[in-house]
């Protein structure tokens, strides 16, 4: 699997996740997927989700207050 398969998964990817399966280069994808508006990173719970995860809506609202 790689990045982008993890963070469409409903709970998305953990950073620690990403360290462990792709080490420092992981960080480098998750900046570039999130500049070309692949990826939103939850810099409070430290997960990436994909635009097409199902978890995403209710990530943005825990995020958010909502």
């Amino acid at each position: 699997m790689n990045i982008l398969d993890l963070a469409t998964r409903d709970e998305g990817v953990t950073l620690d996740e990403i360290n462990e399966s792709f080490g420092t280069n992981g960080f480098d994808t998750v900046d570039s997927l999130s500049e070309e508006g692949i990826v939103w990173l939850d810099d409070q719970e430290g997960i990436v989700y994909s635009f097409d995860s199902p978890g995403l809506q209710s990530a943005i609202n825990r995020y958010t207050g909502y």
